[in-house]
């Protein structure tokens, strides 16, 4: 699957219950590129909680992810987060970040 190119804007205002912008899950083989994601009122990368995030639903396992020049423009909590909770098991291994910033 390839999402290239697209504008998403999510939680306009703080309003929402969500801040996610893209969900990768149960899945192989996604690019995604060339996108503007805000899911507060600011464009580009934008979040409340991270800049980007590898979890939570990690009982699959997470493999195999690179990440590549990345602006953030706000994380109030984190810039990068990994996360998963103690009953969801899984591994999460061989993760690329690179020219991200923040």
């Amino acid at each position: 699957m390839t999402v290239d190119g697209i504008t998403i804007r999510n939680n306009s205002g703080g309003r929402g219950p969500s801040t996610d912008g893209i969900d990768v899950d149960s899945s192989s083989h996604v690019l995604v590129e060339h996108c503007d994601i805000s899911t507060t009122t600011t464009p580009s990368v934008s979040s409340p909680a991270a800049g980007f995030t590898i979890g939570s639903e990690t009982s699959g396992g997470i493999r195999n992810v690179r990440v590549e020049n990345i602006t953030v423009l706000k994380a109030v909590l984190k810039g990068i987060y990994f996360k998963s909770a103690k009953t969801r098991g899984g591994t999460i291994q061989n993760i690329v970040i690179t020219d991200m910033h923040m």
